[in-house]
């Protein structure tokens, strides 16, 4: 678990005086080809720890969700299938819900609409349905415009929630 943290953290913070773009996307390329279904399974695992658990030297558990959220939209882009599993399993895990959310949604992948879908039908705050609505801001489509307009439905007095679903509507024109 140590080296898949590692590895998260390496192919998805900041670059470092000795290490170019070209070399990290190399790095996180091998990566990527290398694992196998147990890393895929550990990822899950680290997904369930507590954000206490994640600290590392010199990241707080916030900066390695957020590593941890950039690392799988490159895994959903090798392995789509496993990760929308993963993904599906923990959206609920209010720890990581909105980490999840911005993972969708930076992976913008029309695949992961259902799981947008089937978050929105849940009981969350303001921050998750802001977060629901950016992700579907980013990755558009009809079916997430008809999201949009059930969330704006659902919480019509949230005014950050009307900001971000403007944004995200103006963003798909």
């Amino acid at each position: 678990m140590e080296e898949m943290l590692e590895n998260l953290t390496q192919i998805t913070g900041p670059l470092g005086p000795m290490v170019s773009f070209e070399q990290r996307l190399a790095a996180c390329d091998a990566w990527v080809n290398g694992l196998m279904e147990k890393d895929l399974q550990l990822l899950n695992a680290i997904l369930m720890m507590k954000p206490e658990e994640l600290e590392r030297d010199q990241l707080d558990a916030e900066e390695v969700f957020v590593q941890v959220a950039e690392g799988l939209v490159v895994l959903a882009e090798a392995y789509p299938d496993d990760v929308l599993q993963i993904l599906g399993d923990q959206l609920m895990n209010p720890t990581l819900t909105t980490i999840l959310l911005d993972a969708i949604g930076n992976w913008g992948s029309m695949l992961a609409m259902p799981l947008l879908e089937r978050a929105a039908e849940k009981k969350f705050d303001e921050e998750i349905a802001v977060s629901i609505a950016s992700a579907a801001g980013m990755i558009g489509g009809d079916r997430a415009m008809d999201l949009l307009a059930k969330l704006e439905a659902r919480y019509p007095d949230l005014e950050m929630l009307k900001q971000e679903i403007e944004i995200a509507r103006e963003n798909m024109n």
